[in-house]
């Protein structure tokens, strides 16, 4: 006697080979499963090849959301990077404004540096130091420390921008 036959299963699961979208043995989806040398053994390198250009803009899997290097950032991420590195220039065009009207620098690392190696030397360590800064957040920007330490720079940045207001109307300059 002939076995029967198969029923016939609409689902778009039953037209998949073996062990494609379907649970193995240990109820992994194939896509989940990992060769002995998987490549994402590793973790994600933060600078690569593909920094700037590359397709990453998150997770793939809810086991790795939060916190991945990625290659295209949101516009949020941008933004607040590119707020920091504006905002420094802006507050060094301020500051020198500032130190030529007989002002002082309030930072004591800052006013140490323009004693030590002069406007230029201070010019380029200001600028250096905060646009390398703002650079190094945003590439960690999906990790909840960078995140907040893009936030927290970019309100620093609103606050000093006010502070100029302030010492500017004080001397009659607005």
């Amino acid at each position: 006697m002939a076995p029967p036959a198969p029923a016939f299963d609409p689902s778009p699961a039953a037209a998949l080979p073996v062990g494609a979208g379907s649970a193995d043995a240990r109820g992994q989806d194939a896509a989940d499963r990992r060769g002995p040398r998987d490549r994402r053994a590793r973790p994600t390198r933060a600078l690569s090849r593909y920094t700037f250009v590359g397709r990453r803009r998150g997770a793939r899997r809810a086991s790795e959301a939060g916190r991945q290097y990625v290659d295209r950032f949101r516009a949020s991420e941008l933004v607040l990077a590119a707020w920091i590195a504006g905002a420094s220039a802006v507050d060094l065009a301020l500051t020198l404004v500032h130190l030529r009207a007989g002002g002082s620098e309030a930072n004591p690392l800052m006013a140490w540096l323009i004693g030590a190696g002069g406007l230029g030397l201070f010019c380029a360590v200001k600028l250096a130091m905060t646009t390398l800064g703002s650079l190094v957040l945003l590439v960690h920007a999906r990790f909840p420390l960078a995140r907040f330490g893009l936030v927290l720079g970019a309100t620093v940045y609103a606050a000093l921008m006010v502070w100029h207001a302030v010492v500017a109307d004080g001397r009659g300059a607005l």
